[in-house]
């Protein structure tokens, strides 16, 4: 599995199959999506076809080679297409659900588990969709509403809006929890697409165009012009029951962390308009993302955090001139204080599913008090003695791993020698994401761990003990792929909170080493460059 031997002729074929892999990933959704938009059969055919070549060009020069990569690698890649045509199937099947809400036989389903609540006799995953309150907010706002962010606007409303009307009693409709500024992106999805289904349509592939090309540009930039395990983090995601579901619910939480990542990718590269931008973005959208501009304050790149800060105060002056300053003042007044508090997710402390299905460290102490495991103490209390604490330590790591990482080149230059260094930020990149999130009132499985999953394909190791790490890895990656409530097992809340807890765990315990990795290890150029 070695990634660092020079790259040797090889034929067309081998590239050329990598590509028809990535058109086959991104075919049906980008069809999807033109259907969406309002296209015939044919013409969303040639728009998705295009659009297809174009992405190809895009990533041709980085296809790497297979040949060229080392004892193994034939097998390795025939392994790769295997797993990655698996997934392109699967997204196809997904397809026709997320163009055709009635076509539930194509949905992600689960068997429903006692959780002694009413709500649940019927599946979940086909009715839930995180989705529908993007679309009614943005249109709160342009009606000028006074609070975007009132639960009764959405949930069982007097006055119905139109996208309430649309959808029916197809999907249950969310409640709306983000800042401001997001409301920029599915206001564009509205400008495209004619209805809440169609935009439905268009953000499904939008999010699988955007991680397929953002995972193939981070795996070159790891890998170089050799074929290694990077590559696996495509068909990793793309396999997995819980990201699928994701995509089914259309929560914004994978498009932000691919985002994040690409803007991460693209500011290394020193593209600091585009990559700014990207995590000005996703910061002022989710604010979670700020962990990332605080590690580029750390790691001394001021380029890059005074880009991403422009980008900032961009996105909130556009969103004010579009929608007013109300959806702001609802914001700060309203929303940040139950933000704070907790309060905006009140059922992650007394609903079971909601304790069930919440990854974050409030869901693992909450576990442990439903389980039986905390004694007397208080899980309310807990919590709140906890969150600060946990705070000053991420923070203390993005000190350290800023300060270690802040005299890396530029990675263009010297690239073999740079390689290791790239996969060490890359890598902290990812567990500071991940560390942060869970500190997250309400962080539900199947979103929260798609980014678990793309760093487990930065963690599949090099070197002779490589089989056994990998085996473990791969058995890391069965545990998080599965939906919740788990599809198999006796139906009660037992399975399910044990795994969920488990998973927490597993968690912050590869994050810890990680971390500990990268801070221990001896940055191999920075010493020359200080």
């Amino acid at each position: 599995m070695s990634h660092g031997l020079d790259r040797t002729r090889e034929s067309k074929g081998i590239p050329a199959l990598m590509l028809f892999v990535v058109a086959a990933i991104l075919a049906p959704a980008i069809f999807v999506a033109a259907r969406g938009g309002g296209l015939s059969p044919i013409a969303a055919g040639v728009v998705a076809g295009a659009i297809v070549i174009v992405s190809l060009i895009l990533v041709r020069r980085r296809v790497p080679n297979v040949l060229g990569s080392g004892r193994g690698a034939g097998w390795l890649f025939a392994l790769w297409m295997v797993l990655s045509l698996t997934s392109a199937y699967r997204l196809a099947h997904l397809s026709v659900y997320m163009f055709d809400s009635h076509r539930t036989e194509y949905a992600m389903t689960h068997t429903i588990r006692d959780f002694d609540e009413e709500e649940l006799e019927e599946e979940f995953l086909p009715k839930h969709n995180c989705f529908t309150c993007y679309i009614i907010a943005t249109h709160l706002a342009d009606e000028g509403a006074e609070n975007i962010y009132e639960r009764k606007q959405y949930r069982n409303p007097q006055n119905k809006t139109p996208i309430h009307e649309t959808i029916g009693d197809l999907h249950t409709i969310d409640t709306y929890q983000y800042p401001p500024p997001f409301l920029l992106l599915p206001k564009l999805l509205m400008s495209v697409g004619k209805d809440f289904f169609a935009c439905r349509s268009i953000w499904f592939g939008l999010n699988v165009l955007a991680f397929t090309l953002t995972a193939v540009l981070l795996a070159q930039w790891l890998s170089g012009n050799t074929f290694g395990a990077f590559w696996f983090a495509i068909p990793g995601v793309w396999l997995a029951s819980s990201t699928l579901a994701t995509l089914q619910i259309g929560n914004v939480h994978l498009l932000i962390i691919t985002l994040s990542v690409l803007g991460m990718l693209l500011l290394e590269k020193n593209r600091h308009v585009l990559g700014g931008a990207l995590l000005g973005f996703v910061i002022v959208s989710k604010i979670f993302p700020c962990v990332l501009l605080v590690y580029l304050v750390f790691r001394r790149k001021w380029k890059a955090a005074v880009t991403t800060g422009v980008a900032m105060i961009a996105f909130c002056l556009l969103t004010l001139l579009i929608f007013g300053q109300q959806p702001f003042r609802a914001f700060v007044d309203y929303q940040w204080p139950r933000l704070s508090s907790g309060e905006a997710f009140w059922f992650a402390r007394e609903s079971t599913r909601a304790i069930t299905v919440n990854s974050s460290l409030f869901g693992m102490i909450y576990k442990l008090s439903r389980l039986d495991l905390l004694g007397e103490l208080d899980p309310n209390r807990l919590t709140s003695l906890l969150m600060p604490v946990y705070t000053v330590v991420l923070l203390l790591i993005l000190a350290l791993s800023g300060h270690q990482h802040r005299n890396l080149p530029t990675l263009e230059s010297t690239p073999e020698l740079v390689k290791s260094d790239r996969l060490k930020v890359a890598r902290m990149w990812f567990v500071i994401l991940v560390l942060a999130q869970l500190r997250s009132p309400f962080l539900p499985w199947e979103y929260g761990n798609f980014v678990t999953f793309w760093l487990l394909a930065l963690l599949i190791p090099r070197g002779p003990s490589w089989a056994w790490k990998t085996a473990g890895l791969i058995l890391l990656w069965i545990m998080y792929a599965q939906t919740l409530p788990l599809p198999f097992g006796p139906l009660n809340v037992q399975p399910d909170l044990v795994l969920g807890l488990i998973a927490t765990i597993m968690t912050l315990a590869i994050c810890t080493t990680v971390a500990l990795k990268c801070l221990r290890s001896t940055v191999s150029i920075s010493a020359g460059n200080s």
